[in-house]
């Protein structure tokens, strides 16, 4: 089996002679914001359609709301998923390698609790293990686009993922792809001109 990140797709979707459409139901945003999400998705370069919109009054209407993902490549269709598992899921959206491998360092969980329990170090740390070994493969391919935009920027910023982690956050940006590495990067030089960097 083959899995794609969404990088990967959008890299992909870049080069010439491919074209990519989403059909996206987005019932869980406000109506004003819906539009919104939308026009994200086409500034990526990809038609973006809101279908199936959620009108709350009785009617004759069927509402069916699947929320499996459909993947139609070259007109054949496959179901790829659905489970909603990603990094936001567990908290990793804006993680990094350094600030986890504190948290293992120091033994200090902050409070973590698993089904309503209070998890101590011991039992948390096969957990966070694994998350360390996803966030650093994460890391691997953002290092090996950013250098291949910016060659040395990451040998020449060791802490390039922590302020990686700070532009996601402040620009609620959930993942790094060639659309808009121009824009952390251009972040960065801002931040070590005010003299942040």
């Amino acid at each position: 089996m083959v899995e794609l990140d969404l990088d990967t797709i959008l890299d992909i979707a870049d080069q010439p002679g491919t074209y990519l459409r989403t059909a996206r139901c987005l019932d869980f945003l406000r109506p004003e914001m819906r539009v919104h999400a939308a026009n994200n998705i086409r500034e990526m370069g990809i038609e973006a359609h809101v279908f199936n919109p959620f009108i709350p009054v009785l009617s004759g209407r069927l509402n069916n709301r699947d929320h499996r993902k459909l993947m139609i490549i070259d007109g054949k269709a496959a179901f790829t998923g659905g489970v909603n598992l990603a990094d936001e899921y567990i908290n990793l959206t804006f993680m990094n390698s350094e600030w986890l491998t504190y948290a293992i360092n120091t033994k200090n969980l902050g409070g973590w609790i698993i089904g309503g329990k209070c998890v101590d170090y011991a039992y948390g740390i096969k957990y966070l293990n694994v998350a360390l070994q996803h966030i650093r493969q994460r890391e691997a391919s953002e290092k090996e686009r950013i250098d291949r935009v910016c060659p040395g920027f990451t040998e020449k910023h060791p802490s390039w993922m922590v302020d990686l982690s700070e532009w996601k956050l402040a620009e609620d940006v959930h993942s790094l792809h060639s659309r808009n590495l121009s824009k952390f990067l251009k972040w960065f030089a801002e931040k070590a001109e005010g003299g942040e960097g």
